[in-house]
């Protein structure tokens, strides 16, 4: 296994799988070796193998392994790997109190891309109320809300997360925009000014102001 750390430490994924491919050979009943063996997988893409060695792990031992949870390991490789169904199974079998702020998100994902978003928004909110400094959580709330056609929410939500943030420049251009769009357009202008001064380069809202003062 040390062998196997060196090498993923200069980049040399594929032989360092190979070496603890190597030691489960002479240690097959090792959950450790097993579980570094996922994590290779899982930090390498290989997300179909990689919950096949969690699969096997959780058969040895604990759903915790080094501070990691597995279920959240098997659940995201769902994610990433396009089976959203098996993903907001295995979230779902994850206790509220070891959830973190990105299985939150992660699972809201989940079930949006389901077409649950309800449930993805009622997600998104248990989990600002728990961590309302996860700020990237209000962009992605944002977004559901928009999706929904739910303005006003898309708009208070956007504002409460730049109450936490003022160099939010997304969430500063896609408030404005919203705000131009379907609330107060003066109130939508003085934002996509602000997300210029806190990036002159940002180019977005300065196409959004460049059509605006045309017309």
């Amino acid at each position: 296994m040390v062998e196997a750390d060196l090498y993923q430490q200069i980049n040399m994924v594929e032989v360092a799988i190979d070496k603890l491919q190597e030691a489960l050979e002479r240690e097959p009943n090792d959950p450790i070796i097993h579980f570094a063996l996922a994590e290779m997988l899982y930090y390498d893409g290989q997300y179909l193998r990689a919950t096949s060695e969690y699969e096997t792990v959780l058969d040895m031992s604990e759903s915790q392994v080094n501070g990691g949870n597995l279920f959240s390991r098997m659940a995201d490789c769902s994610l990433q790997s396009g089976n959203y169904s098996d993903a907001i199974r295995l979230y779902d079998e994850i206790n509220e109190d070891e959830m973190t702020s990105e299985d939150y998100l992660k699972k809201a994902i989940s079930y949006d891309k389901n077409d649950i978003t309800q449930e993805a928004i009622k997600i998104m909110t248990t989990l600002l109320s728990k961590d309302p400094d996860y700020i990237q959580g209000y962009l992605y709330l944002q977004s559901l809300y928009e999706n929904e056609k739910n303005y006003p929410d898309a708009i208070e939500t956007g504002k409460e997360g730049l109450r936490l943030s003022q160099f939010y420049k997304e969430l500063m251009y896609t408030t404005g925009c919203l705000e131009i769009e379907h609330g107060d357009a003066n109130e939508g202008v003085l934002l996509l000014k602000q997300a210029l001064e806190v990036d002159n380069a940002y180019q977005e809202p300065l196409l959004i102001l460049s059509d605006l003062y045309r017309n």
